[in-house]
This record gives structure tokens, sequence and C-alpha cells, in this order.
């Protein structure tokens, strides 16, 4: 699914994104399902959001965690389409204005960002113009084989790491996850430029961490319930309160106000979610992962979004990753008078 970041609601590029998926990208060993695009701004028409998805998608297979401009390793600037086999289709156009669109966005990146601007554009003064000013390195493509060579560069192949890596070494690559989060940095408003950052993770979380602390949950609230309906279909700002998990029964306040349980991994680990049916009532069903388990992998978030409030009610929560699981039980208080 493509939607923006915090709301449920479909994108125009949706069926776009899913044909994408479940098409060339899962020829690659992508996992099929599910995967979450999740945008700071939308995109509503085009094609030009294609080259920078499969470039995010390519570097997360590789082990890279996707995170905010202001906090990566390394930002990928990028727009263009592609074609069935992955290959840069047409010409990126419009790249003056895109890049003068992102330039607020892209002027925050941390001090030691290193910077790519990837696009299919045969003019490669053009493209070497629009890297120099952002102070990085130009990158052009023909093929998916090109693509692949410039993220070996950059982040490494996926070769598996060892079973115990010598130490001091640190980088470890992570099994490709089931699902994915990519926080678009900036878009123009012509057609869509996509800018994103990459960290390389550092270690794989030990075996013996308990999984609770691989992910954190925070409820998420706003004033009154209009209030909180309203956001969640905007994409509009809620408050966020984080709840423990590290007992076996939580016990959360809960009032009308209550829009959703939010869940961020915290390490290079995906972290599965599942809840009973408990709770099936008062959720908005779409993608909820109730019965069945959603990978939240790293980098990522996902929200459980309420329909109606869950005051008074309780759920079983089950965490899994590297084939562990742990349970907790959710209590929700009655309502705040």
């Amino acid at each position: 699914m493509a939607t923006h970041v915090d709301d449920f609601r479909p994108l125009p590029i949706a069926e776009g994104y899913h044909r994408l998926v479940e098409g060339p990208l899962a020829t690659h060993d992508e996992a099929p399902t599910p995967w979450h695009l999740a945008l700071t701004e939308r995109i509503d028409t085009g094609r030009s959001w294609e080259l920078p998805v499969v470039l995010a998608h390519r570097a997360v297979a590789r082990g890279a965690r996707l995170s905010d401009v202001t906090e990566a390793d390394t930002v990928i600037w990028a727009t263009g389409a592609v074609d069935a086999a992955l290959a840069p289709a047409g010409e990126a156009r419009y790249l003056a204005e895109k890049l003068a669109h992102s330039a607020p966005s892209l002027d925050v990146a941390g001090p030691r960002a290193h910077f790519l601007v990837a696009v299919d554009a045969p003019d490669g003064a053009l493209v070497a113009e629009a890297a120099r000013r952002i102070g990085g390195t130009a990158h052009t493509f023909s093929t998916f084989e090109d693509i692949e060579r410039m993220l070996d560069a950059v982040i490494g192949s996926r070769t598996p790491a060892p079973a115990n890596p010598p130490a001091g070494k640190g980088e470890v690559r992570t099994a490709k996850p089931a699902a994915i989060l990519i926080r678009a940095a900036v878009l123009a408003a012509l057609a869509a430029a996509i800018a994103f950052g990459v960290s390389i993770l550092g270690e794989e979380t030990g075996t013996g961490e308990r999984l609770a602390a691989m992910i954190r949950m925070e409820q998420l609230t706003a004033p009154t319930r209009e209030a909180c309906i309203d956001a969640v279909l905007s994409g509009g700002a809620l408050t966020a309160r984080r709840l423990p998990l590290d007992e076996p029964v939580l016990e959360i306040p809960a009032t009308p106000a209550t829009c959703a349980l939010r869940f961020v991994t915290l390490g290079a680990t995906p972290v599965t979610v599942r809840f009973d049916d408990r709770l099936q009532d008062t959720l908005i069903a779409a993608d909820a992962p109730v019965g069945r388990a959603i990978t939240v992998v790293n980098g990522s978030h996902y929200t459980l979004v309420f329909r109606a409030s869950p005051a008074g009610r309780t759920t079983g929560l089950t965490l899994g990753a590297g084939g562990r699981e742990e349970r907790r039980t959710l209590a929700f208080g009655a309502e705040d008078r």
C-alpha cells in the first residue's frame, strides 16, 4: 500500500506501487507482502517516484536502514521512471525546479551526510550541476544493473553476515524484510523527486535481547475524538505517549480521544506485531494485524488505528523476531470522566 505518513487512505499512486512491488521487484528475491510506502508529502500523478522507490527497496535489501535526511550517513536524491525490467525509462524532467523545491529539506541534512543525485537523464552536465549544488555525487543509469552497481559501491553487496563477526568490524547485513516504510523528505510539485536517508546498520540485535527492547509502543491521542479522527484522516500530528512493554500485563489509560497505538523499531532486526481478535470491532480494519502478524522493519513504524475508543477492553499482543516470541496483555482503563 502507499499512503501519506500516519494516514491509512491510499494515495493515487498506490496501484502503481503495488504493481511495481508484486511484479518486477518480486523477481529480485524481495518478499512480496506486505509492503507499505509512506510519504511525508503527497504524490498524485506521474511516474517519477518509481526510480527513488526502487533505490530505496534495493538499499533495504542490502541491510541499510532508511532514515530522515537529518540523521542519515548518505542522502539519495532521485527522480525518474522505470520500465518492466526496472531499467530507467524516459527522461527525467524539471530537474532544476525539483532541486529548488527540495533545497530546504536537503539543507538540514547531518554534517557528515554524503549526497547522491540519482536520475535517468541523458544530459550528464545537467545532472552534474544538480549534484554540485548540494555538494553531492552524480549518478545516471541506463539499466537495472547500473542501479545495483551504484548501491553496491555506496552500501555494499548482499553477502550474508558471518555467524560470528570479528570484534570491531561493526558491519552486519540483516535478512531482507517483509515490510518497508519510506519517509520521503521532499517532493516536487510538477513531478516526484524523493530524497531519503540511508544508514548502514552497525550490529545485528543479539539473540539474547528481549523483544520488548527492540520496539517502542506509543499511545496516540488528540483533545477530542473528533479531532483524533480528523488527524488520522488528514495525516495530521497527534500527541504521542510512550508505553512500557516490560511487564506481562500493561495497564493503558484510555479516553475517547485515544486514536491509535504506534509501534516503532529501535534496531536492525525486523519485529512482527500480532493482536488477538478481542479489539477487532474497535479497529479500522484495513491491514490491521488481528489474527495475523505484520512486520515492522528497521527505520519504520506501524500505526494501529481505532475507530472507537478501546476503553475498558483487553487484548493480547504477540511480538516476534528471529524465531522467538513474547506475549503481552494490554488492558485499557475506563474512560476518564
